[in-house]
């Protein structure tokens, strides 16, 4: 279990990290989430005994990562997927890393397998792909099996099969009881990853809930109606409480009421209905809801001329 309280983190003048309060549990898969600069780097780095907090405190099983005697076998930490040493193979690598907990070569060959690296298990590491480098910090974070994992953009350069071979895998350490905290860009991805969310955005905690939970709060009741005589449906329902919008020609965004009534309504005024469906937010749009005030940098499509 990593616990966080109370966490400050500033450079110089700069707060990173503003009072973070949160727990990641065993048993279930954590996204961390927020935009660019929302501490998320950080707070791994300070849980990692990386940096030093300037006020509060990170634990890890109840002690800080930095008193453990063993830390690989304690929590496996993915931050850098090129940290290693270029010259070396990916089997020496490994076998230097494990010495140092007296994880043998055999376990070295089994992680090796796990993450697909068998194959380039002799080549210079520093010759690896981004993709390959991201399986060969994983097998590193994997190497002690230790019972707390921490990823932070997994996905990274990895193909199509890639990812979904992290997800499974992702939920397969969880499955077995394992603390699993994965900071991602990727919502998409998430979304079919995480069981629970902790979302931050300048430095604090936005919210901390379960995947489900944060969606349907964030969606509400909406429903797309399309219909040939839609202008005639939105006068129709309209009233107190009822929002309605126009999602493309033809169709409609129903806040307030639910599918069912619409359904009625349509059938009452004779109004013939080509579409009717409860839509819910994907957790990107859920997420880009949230924490729009919490970006520092928007960009935009709009081109001005020369």
């Amino acid at each position: 279990m990593i616990e966080v309280e109370q966490l400050v983190k500033r450079y110089g003048t700069t707060t990173a990290v503003d009072g973070m309060t949160f727990t990641v549990r065993p048993g279930r898969v954590t996204g961390f989430l927020g935009p660019n600069g929302a501490g998320k780097s950080t707070t791994m780095r300070v849980i990692l005994g990386l940096d030093r907090p300037t006020s509060g405190r990170a634990l890890v099983d109840g002690m800080p990562y930095a008193d453990s005697r063993a830390p690989i076998a304690h929590v496996g930490a993915l931050l850098d997927g090129k940290a290693f040493d270029r010259t070396r193979s990916a089997r020496n690598h490994l076998r230097a890393v494990g010495a140092t907990v007296g994880v043998g070569n055999r376990r070295v060959d089994d992680v090796l397998d796990l993450v697909g690296l068998t194959d380039v298990a002799g080549k210079a590491a520093g010759s690896f792909s981004l993709g390959m480098g991201q399986r060969l910090g994983i097998a590193t974070a994997l190497l002690a099996d230790p019972p707390v994992v921490m990823l932070d953009e997994p996905v990274n350069g990895l193909d199509p099969d890639g990812i979904k071979w992290i997800r499974a895998l992702a939920r397969q350490l969880a499955a077995e009881g394992r603390t699993v905290f994965i900071s991602s860009h990727l919502m998409s991805e998430m979304e079919l990853t995480a069981d629970h969310l902790i979302i931050v955005g300048h430095g604090k905690v936005i919210t901390d809930q379960p995947m489900t939970d944060f969606i349907d709060q964030a969606s509400g009741e909406r429903v797309e109606v399309a219909a040939p005589r839609v202008a005639d449906l939105a006068r129709a329902i309209a009233g107190p409480g009822i929002e309605i919008s126009a999602a493309e020609e033809g169709v409609i965004e129903v806040r307030g009421l639910t599918a069912a009534r619409i359904g009625e309504v349509a059938a009452e005024s004779g109004i013939v209905l080509h579409q009717l469906a409860t839509r819910r937010l994907s957790l990107e749009e859920a997420f880009m809801t949230l924490t729009d005030d919490a970006v520092d940098f928007h960009g935009h499509t709009e081109r001005t001329s020369a």
